[in-house]
């Protein structure tokens, strides 16, 4: 594998999915003929970055295959990888093309809220966002807009709750609009007894076009926000904790 000339350190990434990620496209085939196939746990490249830099030989590897002009930071390597293996299949990449082209010219604030608990359309026993915290977290979210000075602001919402979504349509003074063609839930079976074919689509694109955003709030400690961060280039980006 591409990692392995690296360093041996790195055939984690070597390790597919249980489950089909068909949602995902084949890796960039252009990219120095890497030619990776198959599925991969985003939080996987995610905590592997630490690891990466931590290699001299690793770091110096960069810079010689040509990716980095210097030494990169964290950052930059997790926003390299993420763009490496995080790519829509050409159907999906469509659907949200033509969902995002209707906001083109609007300032998109990307929002993620993530609650989990008895508020998140899929039970589980993790909690970030209560219902009695969500007034905290729209008075945060008004004031990183203000703070903008942008006209035109339109705010792209990405939550596991839809009791929030309604609510943050009523209560946020923007025009606020989701990724409704497919299914709030849970992308895991383990958590989420119906069919998670939707729930996965409604988690990739949501994904995918927070990281198109201009401006982006993420809840705090959710590696789903975390995700959406590492393939950003927003200038702006926000971490909620109420």
């Amino acid at each position: 594998e591409y990692f392995e000339v690296m360093s041996p350190t790195l055939s984690v990434l070597s390790k597919s999915t249980s489950q089909s990620c068909g949602f995902i496209a084949n890796f960039y085939d252009n990219v120095n003929n890497m030619n990776l196939h198959g599925c991969y746990y985003t939080n996987e490249i995610m905590d592997v970055t630490d690891l990466l830099l931590s290699i001299e030989e690793n770091r110096k590897k960069l810079v010689e295959l040509g990716f980095f002009s210097d030494i990169p930071k964290n950052e930059e390597v997790t926003h390299f990888l993420s763009l490496v293996f995080f790519q829509l299949n050409s159907v999906l990449q469509k659907e949200v093309d033509e969902f995002y082209s209707q906001y083109r010219n609007d300032f998109l604030v990307g929002i993620q809220l993530r609650t989990g608990g008895k508020l998140s359309d899929s039970y589980e026993s993790s909690m970030f966002l209560t219902e009695e915290k969500l007034p905290l977290a729209y008075a945060f979210i008004m004031e990183a807009i203000r703070n903008t000075t942008m006209p035109n602001v339109t705010v792209f919402l990405s939550t596991d709750s839809s009791y929030v979504q309604a609510d943050a349509k009523k209560n946020l003074p923007y025009t606020v609009i989701s990724a409704d063609m497919y299914k709030i839930g849970h992308s895991s079976p383990e958590r989420q007894r119906q069919k998670v074919l939707d729930c996965t689509k409604r988690a990739v694109v949501d994904i995918y076009l927070l990281s198109k955003c201009s401006v982006l709030i993420t809840t705090g400690h959710s590696s789903f926000g975390d995700t959406a961060n590492a393939l950003s280039l927003a200038t702006t980006k926000l971490h909620l904790f109420v």
